[in-house]
């Protein structure tokens, strides 16, 4: 509805007139360097903020705590059988949507 700059005071200063559609790349935004410490390591103990995988703010999906709950009970139960170990050849490998892991076969 009115002219508005986004990025205020960075090297990403941009005036967006009004009307402009904007597509915000919340992907790009969870691999920011100047934000997010370490973005490409595996971190389980990266903070909430530094993901937007769920929304944030208003937009935070209504079941994210209980996601969260289930993708940690998902693993755990994964990890405590013995002899876990990635499938054999090519089906071992991780698989990649994008930057999200599709899947990872194991045996």
């Amino acid at each position: 509805r009115r002219d508005a700059v986004i990025g205020k005071g960075t090297r990403r200063e941009r005036l967006v007139k009004a009307g402009t559609v904007v597509m915000p790349a919340t992907l790009s935004a969870m691999f920011d360097p100047e934000i997010v410490q370490r973005p490409n390591e595996f971190d389980t103990s990266r903070p909430h903020r530094d993901y937007m995988v769920f929304g944030h703010g208003i937009h935070l999906c209504i079941g994210a705590e209980i996601a969260r709950i289930q993708i940690g009970e998902c693993v755990r139960a994964l990890f405590s059988k013995p002899k876990l170990a990635r499938a054999r050849g090519g089906a071992g490998k991780m698989v990649d949507v994008g930057a999200y892991p599709a899947n990872l076969k194991v045996d």
